[in-house]
């Protein structure tokens, strides 16, 4: 009976020990990852504290490119976030916020190049030092908004902006005259007279291929896109975007830095060039009280209609 009694006890204890080495050997194997994780931390580290005192530039690229890609990858998270919900009908666009309709916007016509872009840098072997070498030499032609520095934004934008006017303008012009004698004298249009305006705009499943194409260059929608369903998704957003500002104006425009001024004028394809903050924020105070309620087919002229010059 005794020894019965004891060799359970010695079995109980033999079990404990086991699981006792069991738990303090995974232990020991966490602390040793522990370990090891701090080490390549510090290392790490040392290796950052280096080029940042010996080569600053190269750190302050590679600084921003880190940046970029963690950025890059947030927007496009949300980005499918927003899809999938309209997608599902889980919400509608009415339902976004201000900041969820911008990010929206940018990331629709860029997100080709976004994907690419965080596949470079999180998935290709020495992927993250050729795209620190592409924003030394070509940042502007293949990088994103996200890589780029608040000047190479702007210089990216007025390029585009101008390129519109020099390459798209002239097209609408031709188009829009064929119904319209001597538009090239009436405009630009001032913003009161866009409700009223009495030139013969087409609706937009009127349009030719022709038409939509300048169109779609003109609001950075792919040309390649089917029929008028991209553009007219765009010219919603746009619309909501709107509305929502105009409903608090003063706020959201005080809330405003000159960066976000001129992203705001960018997206309505407003050319801000030679603009003070104080212009600019005018020129986006206008745009609110008199565009947020244009039909679809006029709102998707505004920006030649008010900015034509011939």
């Amino acid at each position: 009976m005794f020894l019965s009694i004891l060799n359970k006890k010695f079995a109980y204890s033999f079990i404990l020990n086991n699981q006792t080495l069991k738990y303090a050997n995974i232990l020991l194997l966490k602390r040793q990852a522990s370990s090891s994780s701090n080490l390549n931390s510090s290392l790490f580290n040392k290796i950052e504290q280096h080029f940042a005192t010996k080569h600053p530039k190269v750190y302050s690229y590679y600084v921003m490119s880190v940046s970029g890609s963690k950025s890059c990858l947030s927007d496009t998270k949300i980005y499918f976030k927003l899809r999938k919900q309209i997608l599902s009908k889980e919400r509608t666009f009415s339902d976004f916020s201000i900041p969820e309709l911008l990010i929206y916007l940018q990331t629709n016509e860029n997100i080709a190049k976004m994907v690419s872009l965080l596949f470079v840098s999180f998935v290709v072997p020495l992927g993250l030092p050729l795209v620190i070498l592409t924003m030394i030499f070509r940042p502007q032609l293949v990088l994103t908004r996200h890589f780029w520095t608040p000047q190479q934004t702007t210089s990216v934008q007025l390029n585009e902006l101008k390129k519109i006017q020099d390459v798209n303008f002239p097209c609408i012009l031709q188009q829009l005259s064929e119904k319209n004698k001597n538009l090239s004298t009436q405009l630009p249009l001032k913003f009161y007279q866009l409700p009223s305006t009495t030139v013969n705009l087409s609706k937009l499943e009127e349009l030719s291929s022709s038409q939509l194409y300048h169109l779609k260059r003109l609001h950075k929608v792919s040309p390649f896109s089917l029929g008028t369903k991209s553009l007219k998704e765009r010219v919603l957003i746009l619309q909501l975007l709107d509305r929502k500002m105009a409903e608090d104006m003063e706020k959201e425009l005080k809330g405003l830095d000159v960066n976000q001024l001129k992203l705001h004028l960018y997206i309505r394809k407003l050319n801000y060039a030679k603009m003070d903050a104080e212009s600019m924020q005018s020129l986006l105070n206008k745009w609110l009280q008199h565009c947020s309620t244009l039909p679809p087919s006029t709102y998707v002229y505004a920006p030649f209609l008010i900015q034509a010059k011939f």
